[in-house]
């Protein structure tokens, strides 16, 4: 699965430390990919492989978005893939 945005671009107003203690300077240009993020090899093993049974750490895959921008055709699109792989309950969670 592959997020439907795969970047977005931004530029810091202020100085910043990111996880994995990523220094960024104020005014420098920095790109976000939510398809590098659903493969990290630190989260994942076997990041590059499909597995529609894949169990996600925290939250589900980033390519549904989070918080109030979460993807409102998110379980219509599970239901949809649960009939294209021919599991018998599309409705399970």
């Amino acid at each position: 699965m592959t997020a439907p945005s795969a970047w977005c671009r931004s530029t810091t107003k202020a100085p910043l430390t990111l996880f994995r203690e990523q220094h960024i300077k104020a005014n420098e240009g920095i790109i976000a990919s939510n398809q590098s993020a659903n493969r990290d090899e630190e989260v994942f093993e076997n990041p590059n492989t499909f597995d529609m049974h894949r169990k996600w750490p925290s939250q589900d895959a980033l390519g549904f978005g989070f918080g109030e921008h979460r993807c409102i055709a998110e379980h219509l699109a599970k239901a949809e893939m649960r009939i294209a792989f021919g599991e018998s309950n599309i409705f399970e969670s």
